[in-house]
C-alpha cells in the first residue's frame, strides 16, 4: 500500500540519516583517539629510546664527545627503523653526535633546544622537517658539576621519530574500528527497523485499512489502539469520528426517511387540495345557478304583477312589490360576492410586471363613477410583479367604495404611493363621511358593512377581497380615517425584482375623470 511504503521508506531514510551521521561522528572520534594513541606510543618510543641512550652516556661521562659518542648514536639509529634522525648535542648547542653524520661540529638553531636547556625538562613536538612528518623529542643530559663551566649539563639528545609508518597503521586501525562500528548501526538499525515496524508501520496500516473500509461505506470500521502512545491516541481518535460518523450517519438517514414520509404526505395532501377545489368549484358553480335560478324567478314574478296590476294596487301594496325586488337583487349580488371571494386563492394567474400607472386610469374608466366625483394621481405609480386581474379588482373594489359612499357634493379620490424600502405602499383616499376606529378591523370581514342593506345596497365582499389579494401578494391592507374627514385605505405590495427603470414611473395626473 502506498502509505505503508511511503510511511516505511522515510523512516528508514530518516533512520539511515541518523545512523550515517552517527557513524561519521564516531569515525572522526575514532580517527583522532587513534591517531592520539599513536602519536603517544611514537613519543613514548622516542623518550624509551633517548633514555636507554642517556643511560649509556651517564655510565661515562667521558664518552661525551664525538669519537665516543658517535658509534653509539649510529648504533640505536641503526637498530630502530622508523627514527629519521638522532642527534646529541653539548650545553652551547653544537653537534657532538649525528646519526646522519652532517652536522656535526655546527651549532643548530632549534627553539625546542632552547626550551629544553633553559628549563631541563623534556620537550616534544610534532613538526615537519625535510619534508618529512616527525615526532620530535628531545632530553636534557647532566653529569657531573664542571668547576669550569660551573654547570653539570653535558648537552641534550634529539631524536625525529617517522609518523608516515604510523598515520598507515592509525588508517588502518581506523579502518577496523569502522568496520566494527559500521557492522553494529547495520545491526542496531535492523532492529531498529523491526521496532518501527512493529510500533509505527504495522499500527499506521491497520489505521490506514480502517480509514478505507470508512472511506468506502463501512462505518462500522474502527482502528484497533495499540498502546497509550501517538499512534494510540490517533487510533482512539479515529474511532471517536467514525462513532461520531456512524451517529450522524443514522440521525441523516432518520431524517431522511422522515422528509420522504413528509414529502410523500405532502403529496398526498396536493392531491386531496386539488380534488377540494374541484369539488369546491363545481360546489360553487351548482350552488350559483340553484340559487339564483329561483330569485330570477321570484324578480320575474314581481316585475309582472307590479307592472300588470300596477293600475289596481295602491302605494301599500306596491310597497312589498319593491321590497322582494330590492332582496332578490341584494340576494343575486351575495352569490356573485361569494364566488369572487371563493375564487381568490384558488384559480391563481400568472404574475407578470403591471404598470399601476397605466392599469388605474383603466379601472376609473371601466368604473364609469358620477361627475361630481374626481379622481387624481398624486404621485407616481410604480411597475410591481402580480396578478393583473387581482390588482385590478384591489383598485375597482377601493375606488367602487369610495363613490358609492361619497357624502359630498364634489366627491374627492387621490391615489398615492411611496417608497417603503421592500415595499411599495399604496394609498386611496377620500373626502366621504369617514369610519368609527372601532370598526377599522370589521370592514375588512366578510358581509360586514357599516350601513343597512337596504340603504347602500352593498354585499359587504369588497374589502374582504381586497384584504385576501394583498396578502396573498405578500403585503398587507389597513385603513385610517376620522368621522367627517374621509378615510385612507393603505396597502403594500412587494418591490419588482431589479432597479425601477424610468418607464415604470408616470408623472401624476392632476385628474384622471372630472
Amino acid at each position: 500500500m502506498k502509505l505503508r511504503h511511503s510511511l516505511a521508506t522515510r523512516a528508514m531514510l530518516f533512520l539511515t540519516a541518523i545512523s550515517a551521521l552517527t557513524f561519521a561522528a564516531l569515525g572522526v572520534v575514532q580517527e583522532r583517539s587513534i591517531r592520539s594513541e599513536r602519536y603517544a606510543d611514537v613519543e613514548t618510543s622516542a623518550v624509551i629510546v633517548i633514555e636507554a641512550l642517556k643511560e649509556v652516556i651517564l655510565e661515562s661521562p667521558s664518552l661525551y664527545r664525538t669519537e665516543t659518542l658517535q658509534p653509539v648514536v649510529q648504533r640505536f639509529a641503526n637498530k630502530i627503523s622508523n627514527i629519521h634522525r638522532l642527534v646529541a648535542v653539548d650545553a652551547l648547542g653544537r653537534v657532538v653526535a649525528d646519526s646522519e653524520m652532517e652536522w656535526i661540529g655546527r651549532r643548530i638553531e632549534d627553539p625546542l633546544l632552547a626550551e629544553c636547556l633553559a628549563g631541563l625538562r623534556p620537550v616534544h613536538r610534532r613538526l615537519e622537517t625535510d619534508g618529512q612528518d616527525v615526532m620530535r623529542v628531545l632530553v636534557p643530559v647532566e653529569g657531573a658539576y664542571d668547576a669550569a663551566r660551573k654547570s653539570n649539563i653535558l648537552g641534550a639528545l634529539r631524536i625525529d621519530m617517522h609518523l608516515m609508518f604510523v598515520d598507515q597503521k592509525s588508517r588502518d586501525d581506523i579502518w577496523r574500528a569502522v568496520a566494527v562500528t559500521g557492522g553494529a548501526l547495520l545491526a542496531a538499525l535492523g532492529v531498529q527497523g523491526m521496532l518501527l515496524r512493529r510500533a509505527i508501520t504495522r499500527p499506521l496500516r491497520r489505521l490506514y485499512r480502517a480509514a478505507e473500509r470508512l472511506g468506502a461505506g463501512d462505518l462500522s470500521a474502527r482502528a484497533p489502539m495499540p498502546g497509550e502512545d501517538e499512534i494510540g491516541s490517533l487510533s482512539r481518535s479515529f474511532n471517536a469520528m467514525a462513532e461520531h460518523v456512524q451517529a450522524s450517519s443514522r440521525e441523516l438517514e432518520a431524517k431522511v426517511c422522515e422528509l420522504e414520509r413528509a414529502r410523500r404526505r405532502q403529496g398526498e395532501l396536493l392531491k386531496e387540495v386539488e380534488s377540494a377545489n374541484r369539488e369546491l368549484n363545481e360546489f360553487a358553480y351548482v350552488v350559483s345557478h340553484d340559487l339564483k335560478a329561483p330569485l330570477r324567478g321570484i324578480a320575474a314574478l314581481a316585475s309582472w304583477i307590479s307592472e300588470d296590476y300596477a293600475g289596481r294596487l295602491d302605494e301599500a301594496g306596491r310597497e312589498p312589490l319593491r321590497l322582494i325586488l330590492s332582496r332578490t337583487h341584494r340576494m343575486h349580488d351575495l352569490i356573485d360576492g361569494v364566488l369572487q371571494y371563493s375564487r381568490v386563492g384558488r384559480v391563481r394567474e400568472s404574475r407578470e410586471a403591471v404598470d399601476l400607472g397605466q392599469l388605474v386610469p383603466g379601472v376609473v374608466d371601466l368604473l364609469a363613477l358620477p361627475p361630481h366625483i374626481r379622481v387624481s394621481v398624486e404621485s407616481p405609480l410604480p411597475t410591481v410583479v402580480a396578478e393583473k386581474t387581482r390588482i385590478a379588482q384591489v383598485f375597482q373594489n377601493l375606488l367602487g367604495n369610495a363613490a358609492q359612499y361619497s357624502d359630498k357634493e364634489a366627491g374627492e379620490i387621490r391615489i398615492g404611493c411611496s417608497d417603503q424600502g421592500g415595499f411599495w405602499r399604496l394609498s386611496v383616499a377620500d373626502n366621504g363621511p369617514g369610519i368609527p376606529e372601532k370598526h377599522f378591523e370589521r370592514i375588512f370581514q366578510i358581509f360586514q358593512t357599516l350601513d343597512a342593506r337596504d340603504q347602500r345596497g352593498g354585499a359587504g365582499v369588497g374589502l374582504a377581497i381586497v384584504k385576501k389579494v394583498i396578502e396573498i401578494h405578500g403585503g398587507r391592507a389597513w385603513v385610517e380615517s376620522q368621522v367627517g374627514c374621509g378615510s385612507t385605505f393603505f396597502f403594500t405590495l412587494p418591490k419588482a425584482d431589479g432597479p425601477l427603470s424610468p418607464e415604470t414611473c408616470q408623472e401624476p395626473s392632476k385628474c384622471l375623470i372630472t
